[in-house]
């Protein structure tokens, strides 16, 4: 749900990323500036807690 509603990713892509995630640990949701990247990640964290999922969103420098 959090790689379609905050990156909008389509369905297909979604699964695939997380997937990745299941299986490699780590997955890449997008590339963005600083700003947008740092408020994507409140958002993915505040929805993860809000539905008490540990779930861990981290930027990095491209």
């Amino acid at each position: 749900m959090i790689l379609e509603t905050i990156f909008n990713k389509p369905p297909q892509e979604a699964a695939r990323i997380m997937m990745q995630v299941h299986r490699r640990g780590i997955g890449i949701a997008g590339v963005y500036c600083r700003d947008i990247a740092e408020t994507k990640q409140q958002l993915v964290i505040g929805q993860a807690r809000s539905n008490n999922f540990p779930l861990k969103c981290s930027i990095e420098p491209a």
